[in-house]
């Protein structure tokens, strides 16, 4: 940080954002309004968001820049209260307690899974593809890729489903089919918990968006081809 001070400017053309993946979703969430891209230097461990290095000087620095909406979250809350918040990379609903979560999938309105059983479902765009949605089976998909990914953690019915990519118009809601309380669940957007939901719906929003910047050498689609294929082949 102490390096690059000298570029800091109270009429800035980049944000630059020094950290992990994590940082750089606290930053979006922050910055998103200033319509200025975003590039990353990666100080932390994954870093799929970042850079890993940067040149020394910044002016005229040529980049690959990477456009996306933002995931627009609409949450309902127990009480009856609504609020509304922005998702870079994923949104998800789980179990709050010990009792598996029961919940009801709908896209576009119409109903496509009555009752799904499992630990919780996850709801991510294209670049949260290659994180958490990740880890619960679903298959990365480039960052310019118009996809929402669905994916579910321990699904225990249907039996033998699996994460599903959908057409990023789709509108998916996730609802809580408990209605005596026994079986809570919380949301988390970006990671951020909203605590306990009764219904989360995601879409690709409108108005939000975000530019991402890489230099040449750290071009998401090559990181995330490399990503899915194994370099130790014997």
């Amino acid at each position: 940080a102490n390096f690059y001070a000298k570029y800091q400017s109270s009429q800035p053309n980049l944000i630059l954002v020094i950290g992990g993946d994590g940082t750089m979703l606290k930053a979006i969430r922050e910055h998103w309004r200033r319509r200025l891209p975003f590039v990353g230097l990666n100080a932390g461990h994954l870093g799929f968001l970042m850079n890993a290095s940067l040149p020394a000087n910044l002016e005229n620095i040529d980049l690959i820049s990477q456009s996306l909406p933002l995931l627009r979250v609409d949450v309902r809350y127990p009480d009856g209260k609504n609020a509304m918040h922005l998702a870079y990379g994923d949104a998800w609903i789980e179990r709050a307690e010990g009792q598996a979560a029961w919940l009801q999938v709908r896209v576009n309105g119409e109903v496509q899974l009555q009752k799904v059983v499992g630990d919780g479902m996850l709801i991510a765009t294209a670049a949260g593809s290659s994180a958490y949605a990740r880890a619960m089976g679903a298959v990365p998909v480039p960052l310019d890729s118009q996809s929402l990914i669905l994916a579910g953690s321990n699904i225990f019915q249907p039996r033998f489903w699996k994460p599903m990519n959908l057409p990023g118009s789709s509108q998916i809601t996730l609802t809580s089919l408990d209605t005596r309380g026994k079986r809570p669940l919380r949301a988390f957007v970006d990671g951020q918990t909203l605590g306990i939901v009764q219904e989360i719906s995601a879409k690709q929003s409108l108005t939000a968006a975000v530019e991402l910047a890489f230099t040449k050498e750290y071009d998401p689609s090559t990181k995330l081809l490399k990503s899915m294929f194994p370099s130790d082949l014997s």
